[in-house]
Formats: C-alpha cells, structure tokens, sequence
C-alpha cells in the first residue's frame, strides 16, 4: 500500500508538484520524469510540459518536422519564436550553463506509462536549470559534436512559412510573440507575416510581432500587415508592435495606407475598431536605428524613405491614429495602457545622451528618458538609464533599454518566453494564468555609481564626468504634456559652471 500511495493523490496535488517541477527543477529530466510515473500523472503533467513554447533560430525546423501537434497542440498557451543574431540561444539560457561541458544535450525516444514521443528530431531542451522556465526546444544540438548549436543556415521566412500550418492546430492557443533582432541580410516576407497572424486561433488573445523592420514586401504586392493586425484587435488583450511599415490603417479600415488621401478627410474622420478587451498596446516606431517608414506606395524596402524625412516614418500617421482611437472608445480604454515609443539621438552638441520617448496616448503624457553608453560598442559596454522617479538602471543592451521604457507591458520568462506582464504576474501571485510554471526574467538591480566603481578603467560617458565633475545629475527624465516630440534630452548646465568650446565638457564659471 505504501508504494501505490503516490497515485492517490488529488489531481490538484499532482499539478501542483508538476508546477513545482517546472518552476524549481533542475534539469528537463525532472518533469519528463514524472510524465512517465503513470498515465494519469501523464495526462496531468502534459498540459504543464507543453503550456508554455520557446523557439529560436536552431531548433523551428526541427520541432515543426516532429512535434505531433495534432496529438499535443492542445496543450500549447502561449509559443514564441524567437530569432536571435547569434546560434539561436537565449543568452540567459547559456548563463545557466556554466559548468565545462556547457548546455546538457538531450536526443531520446522515450516511451512509458503510455505514452511514446519522440524528441530526437529538434533535440528537446526544456531547460529547468532555474525556476518556471517555459518549455524551451532551444536545441542545444542532437548531433554528438560540440554541445552548442549550431546555426541553421535555413532563412528566417522560410522556416516560418513552415510553422504556418501547424498554428491552428494550436486550439487552445493564449498569446503568440514573435521576435526577430537584428541581424545582416534578415529579411521576412510581410505576406509571411500576415499569413501567421491570419492562422492564430481565436483563442489568441495576446499578440507581440516585432521584427525590428526586418520585413519586406515584393514592390508589386499590396501585403499590407496593418490590415491584418486590425482584424485581430476587437478580441486582443495585449499587443506589441514593430514591423517595417506601420500607419493608422492598424486602427481604421478607413484609413487608405498605400495613396494620398484626396477625399479631404482627416484622421478626425476615421472610424476606428473597437477594442473591448484591450488592456495594453505598445507599437515601437523605433530606437537604435532608424525610425519605422509609413506605409506607402514604395515601404517595399527598408531605406525608401529617409528617416530625416517626417512625412515618410510612421510615428505621425501612428500617433493621430492612436488618439482618435481612444478619443472615440473614451471610458473603455480609461484604464489601459496605450503606448508609441520611439527614440531620439543626441543632438549636436551633446551627443552622448540618447533620449527614449514614451507617449502615453490615454493620460496624454509623454516622458522622455535619457540614456548614456559606457565603454565599447561591445558586450562589455553598458547602458545607463534613468526613469521619471529618479532611478537608474544599468543595462546590457537595447532590448532592455525598451523594456524599461515600455514599462515592462512585455516580459521573459527566464526560459526566453515573451509573454504578457499580466500573465507572469498572475502566475507569480498564484492566480489563474496560461504561464503556468513561468518565472519573469528580471534586470539586474544596479546603479551607474556601483557599476563604475567596479569597472574604473572602462571609458566613462562625457556627460557621466561632467556630473561627476559638478557633484550633481545634469540629465533626467523629462515630462512633456501630449505628443511633445520636439527633440532629444539636454545637459543642463548648472548655475556656476560653463561649457568648453568644444561644447562637451564643463568648467567652473
């Protein structure tokens, strides 16, 4: 009797230590384990092995050529697809591995207690190493050869036109993200991309597609992605945006995005969607490069419209088009988060401040944030932010910097899933939620002064030794009433001191 107590317990006891294992597991062999321990626990424990999705670069061809979505896509919430610039590991996986031997590799057909599934083709990788990791098929490589993957020489679009197909056959799909950073000669098909977006089950109440404009149409297409997003925003609940062309269409279908209007209407004329669920939108017109084109007769490529040129980027179509948005949807949208980000350079004469803009659309507030660059252009430079309540993050790269400004709409799990923050709150506080098992990925907690102590001889910011200099802060999170975009942070001077004739140092006056 005492060897068959384990099987009788609840089925809410069960899922519990399923969850447990998902958050505080070491390895992928804990919960494929429990899995085994008997048909029940299987049918139990599948829903939790499978609930949360992470693809990147390595592994999307080989999970679409072996996983069995008409016997498990059910079980899929939430699935990210994830193309990072490098092999195709999330970076805070790799961390987690640091012994010689790097990430652990796992290539097995395994079978018991009823169930037979076999991994071997994408080299199944769930990555329990720290807690409430989402299910990660990051393949870490099912060969013998080197533990780290290699990179697939297979391009972007065509390994998503393969994942096409099998995404309705997630029935009971939650959100979808997918991220594609940066990366020469990255190109996706925008009909790529619409046809994703077409495939999503009406389940899929939560949306993040950002490309960072690595998307293109062919010059005779008329592919326009803000049409489809539309069509998807009367049951979204969170979304997050960046596509290489963007204009208010994403908002009204009477919004003629590739001609000059010659109606004379206005974008006070729009009738726009209704969105009774929406609880946060956040579209990106850029950072770090240059601002998002407007859709047009020729956003067919990626550098038409010179980003020195307002009538040819998005942010003004995006910004009047939000307005009347949520002008026309008044109480409705009172308690939501509508968010356009974009970012500024420094201008001419202090250059060493970059600015990230973020227009709040409802309250009509937008604050502007400055950020200064430490050290090299490489991974040993860093990033300092600061925020409108006086804090300052140091930070690793742009994606964290958006984070940051965006206010954290959007978060990873520390398995490398992009999931909305209401899901992984929820989860944290052990509230029903789709990311069962998930564990937000946090920033390090880190101000400029401790990171420089530490690093004295890293190339210090000019505006950092300036203030150094001054023994005060001479940059900082700027308040601006409505779509104030009328340019980037300053270095104020204080009282007492001016500037050098190169006009970036200070003296005493």
């Amino acid at each position: 009797m005492a060897h068959s107590a384990p099987f009788n317990l609840p089925d809410d006891l069960v899922i519990l230590i399923a969850t447990e294992l998902k958050r505080e597991g070491g390895t992928t062999t804990d919960l494929l384990n429990f899995t085994l321990v008997s048909k029940r626990w299987q049918h139990l424990g599948l829903p939790i092995f499978y609930g949360n999705i992470t693809l990147t670069n390595t592994t999307l061809v080989r999970f679409v050529d072996s996983f069995n979505a008409g016997t498990n896509g059910g079980y899929v919430r939430s699935l990210t697809a994830r193309f990072e610039t490098d092999s195709g590991v999330h970076p805070e996986t790799l961390a987690m591995f640091t012994g010689p031997h790097g990430p652990p590799l796992m290539s097995s057909e395994f079978s018991g207690g009823g169930m037979s599934t076999d991994f071997s083709g994408f080299g199944m990788s769930t990555n329990f190493t720290g807690s409430g990791m989402s299910t990660d098929f990051s393949g870490f490589g099912a060969s013998s050869g080197s533990p780290y993957p290699a990179s697939t020489p297979a391009k972007v679009n065509d390994m998503l036109e393969r994942l096409v197909p099998m995404i309705p056959q997630f029935v009971d799909l939650r959100s979808f993200s997918l991220v594609v950073a940066p990366a020469p000669h990255r190109l996706i098909r925008r009909a790529t991309i619409i046809a994703l977006l077409d495939a999503l089950p009406a389940t899929c109440t939560n949306l993040e597609l950002d490309t960072h404009a690595q998307d293109h149409r062919e010059e005779d297409e008329k592919a326009h992605v803000c049409d489809a997003v539309r069509n998807l925003l009367p049951r979204m609940q969170h979304v997050r945006i960046r596509v290489g062309a963007m204009c208010s269409a994403m908002f009204s279908a009477d919004q003629e995005s590739h001609a000059p209007r010659e109606d004379g209407a206005t974008d006070d004329d729009l009738n726009t969607v209704t969105t009774p669920h929406l609880r946060s939108l956040v579209l990106n017109c850029g950072f770090g490069g240059p601002q998002i084109q407007l859709c047009g007769q020729n956003d067919y490529t990626s550098h038409t419209k010179h980003p020195g040129r307002p009538e040819g980027l998005a942010l003004s179509s995006i910004t009047k088009g939000l307005e009347q948005f949520v002008s026309q949807q008044g109480e409705a949208l009172k308690d939501s988060r509508i968010y356009v980000m974009v970012g500024l350079g420094g201008d001419s004469a202090f250059q060493q401040c970059q600015t990230e803009l973020r227009e709040d659309v409802v309250t009509k507030v937008t604050w502007a944030f400055p950020v200064l660059r430490f050290g090299p252009t490489t991974s040993s430079g860093k990033y300092i932010m600061r925020l409108h309540d006086e804090s300052e993050h140091v930070l690793s790269n742009e994606d964290q910097i958006e984070a940051l400004s965006e206010d954290f709409v959007w978060k990873n799990d520390i398995g490398g899933a992009r999931l909305p923050a209401e899901a992984l709150d929820a989860e944290r506080d052990r509230l029903p939620s789709f990311a069962t098992g998930c564990v937000e990925s946090r920033l390090p907690a880190q101000t400029g002064k401790q990171w420089a102590a530490a690093h004295p001889n890293v190339a210090l910011n000019t505006v950092w030794r300036n203030e150094e200099m001054v023994g005060q802060r001479m940059v900082f999170a700027e308040k601006r009433i409505g779509n104030d975009y009328s340019g980037p942070i300053r270095e104020i001077t204080p009282a007492g001191w001016n500037r050098t004739r190169d006009g970036y140092g200070v003296k005493r006056a």
